[in-house]
């Protein structure tokens, strides 16, 4: 999904039709929130917001998962 970020131009120029993968992608509230903070223009819907947060939320939780059913696992090497 990481090629769907439009870091170049704003997120409104995206079709609608695939608005909603693009907020899928956790980095799409990144980028528009500091586009929208330097500049003051850009497109900062706040529910699609939530919904990029969300995404970022979940994806922790489930590596924090994976991660303690695996840590027994790892070899401490130091």
């Amino acid at each position: 999904m990481a090629w769907i970020s439009p870091v170049g131009y704003s997120a409104d120029k995206i079709p609608a039709k695939y608005a909603y993968i693009y907020w899928l992608n956790p980095i799409a509230g990144v980028i528009e929130l500091s586009r929208y903070s330097l500049t003051g223009n850009g497109f900062l819907p706040i529910n699609l917001l939530a919904v990029s947060i969300f995404i970022t939320l979940l994806i922790i939780f489930i590596s924090l998962i994976y991660f303690k059913k695996l840590e027994n696992q790892f070899a401490d090497l130091i």
